[in-house]
């Protein structure tokens, strides 16, 4: 998924999920720290990752959360 391959016969994050026992959210995680190791730019219908690190940088300001460990840091 990580490379636009379509390895899971199209399932998504959230049958993923289900099929093997997390969250969506852990997916996304881990597919993200995937394609930032490889290098490769988002697929259609993810954010940049400049976009996501702005909107959680605007999130932390909104609400005051310290920043915290991620997978997807550069």
């Amino acid at each position: 998924m990580a490379a636009g391959m379509n390895s899971e016969g199209g399932a998504g994050g959230t049958d993923l999920a289900a099929k093997y026992g997390c969250t969506k959210q852990n997916i996304s995680q881990h597919l993200l720290a995937w394609q930032k190791a490889l290098g490769l730019k988002p697929g259609r219908g993810q954010r940049t990752f400049a976009a996501r690190e702005s909107m959680a940088k605007s999130y932390r300001e909104r609400h005051g959360v310290k920043p915290a460990q991620r997978t997807t840091t550069k």
